[in-house]
């Protein structure tokens, strides 16, 4: 199951397109789909429309596809632009530290922060590979202040270096970002 919304970061007003897809399943598919708690409407080929908030700020959007026999959900956001904000993003990884060997599973801290957070995510990719390689951790729509970004399980993961990564954006489209390297190794 997946979301598509065109686009997700907006003025009020703006008309938003979101489109919920879903793969495999037996029988008849049902699409369900609501924007902050209210259902929208869906065509057959599951496409929706809807006018952006006046709020700004996240507005959660939750799709669900169920054949009758399972049923799916996936959770995401738009967010409205705050055309007052005009401080950066902070992004900080504070543990591992750079350079750092990774054994064991661990748990990622730092600060994503901003007094309109859009989203952060935490990011990791071998070292020296294309930027395209990002994989993407863990994601949250909350300020993280000096607290839990997301885990690293370095098992899943080759032996060798990386750049571990912290994106931070804002409800302006703003991006702060930090980079540091590790070894991941099994033990």
């Amino acid at each position: 199951i997946g979301v598509v919304v065109q686009p997700s970061l907006v003025n009020a007003g703006d008309v938003v397109q979101i489109s919920v897809y879903g793969q495999g399943g037996a029988g008849v598919i049902s699409r369900t789909l609501t924007v902050d708690g209210q259902t929208i409407s869906l065509d057959n080929s599951g496409n929706g429309q809807i006018t952006a908030s006046t709020t700004v700020g996240n507005h959660e959007i939750i799709a669900t596809i169920s054949d009758g026999k399972q049923t799916q959900q996936y959770r995401t956001v738009y967010t409205v632009k705050d055309s007052a904000d005009t401080d950066e993003p902070i992004a900080m990884i504070t543990s591992p530290q750079a350079d750092s060997e990774i054994t064991q599973r661990i748990v990622i801290q730092g600060t994503a922060d901003d007094q309109q957070l859009a989203e952060y995510q935490v990011v990791i990719k071998p070292a020296g590979a294309p930027d395209s390689s990002w994989q993407v951790i863990n994601k949250g729509y909350s300020n993280v202040i000096n607290g839990e970004l997301g885990r690293l399980d370095p098992t899943t993961k080759a032996n060798g270096l990386y750049d571990l990564g912290l994106v931070v954006k804002d409800s302006q489209g703003r991006v702060s970002s930090q980079k540091i390297s590790i070894e991941l190794g099994k033990d």
